[in-house]
């Protein structure tokens, strides 16, 4: 949830309602206006079917300033897992993968970003890796 109370979410699998696509959704429910009481929901992205959303406890989406959002999938394709970043620019969230976690490694956090830092984390088999500030993550760094 960001600082308007926006919640952020994915979808495991499968098109979103009205949209192409069969690897899940990232989503965003924005709380309603004052005076009345309906949610709204965008979604952010959709990807394709070659992309396994994460199973429950490891598929939380985190979000920095309404700008980015980011989060993890699967390649069905691979099976690698890969982190990625949601950034809007104007109306338009824009998709990139920031780190592919190694292959072998399947046991792993979620992400977490450090509200202090404003760095991201994500907990690897005893290793940890940190990127810089989100401004910056499309750089990680070990």
């Amino acid at each position: 949830m960001d600082a308007a109370g926006t919640l952020y979410g994915q979808t495991t699998s499968g098109p979103h309602p009205g949209k192409a696509g069969g690897g899940g959704s990232v989503y965003a429910l924005m709380p309603p206006a004052p005076g009345t009481t309906i949610w709204s929901e965008t979604v952010l992205h959709t990807f394709p079917a070659s992309y396994v959303s994460l199973r429950l406890g490891r598929g939380a989406v985190v979000s920095h300033n309404r700008e980015y959002v980011y989060g993890m999938i699967e390649s069905a394709v691979t099976g690698a897992f890969e982190v990625f970043q949601l950034h809007l620019v104007g109306t338009v969230w824009k998709y990139s993968v920031i780190y592919t976690v190694p292959s072998g490694l399947t046991s792993f956090s979620n992400l977490v970003i450090d509200s202090k830092t404003q760095s991201l984390f994500l907990c690897a088999v005893g290793t940890i890796r940190l990127w810089a500030s989100p401004a910056t993550l499309s750089t990680p760094g070990g």
